[in-house]
C-alpha cells in the first residue's frame, strides 16, 4: 500500500516522503510528507483526489 499512493502523488506533484516505524510496535507506522509549499501541497492534493486511482485504491484497502 505505501508505493500504489506514493506512485499517484509523484504523477501530479514534486514531494518526498518519510515513513517512520515505532520501534514498540512495528504495525505503528508514521507517514511524512514534505511538499516545497502549501500551494504546491494544494494543488496537489486536488489533483490527487480528483483521480480515478486514487478512489479506486482508498476502495481497495
Amino acid at each position: 500500500m505505501e508505493t500504489a499512493p506514493g506512485q499517484i502523488y509523484k504523477k501530479y506533484g514534486d514531494y518526498n516522503v518519510l515513513y517512520l516505524r515505532n520501534n514498540m510496535d512495528s504495525s505503528s507506522i508514521i507517514e511524512l510528507n514534505f511538499f516545497p509549499s502549501k500551494d504546491a501541497y494544494d494543488a496537489t492534493m486536488q489533483r490527487v483526489n480528483d483521480d480515478a486511482a486514487t478512489s479506486a485504491l482508498f476502495r481497495a484497502f
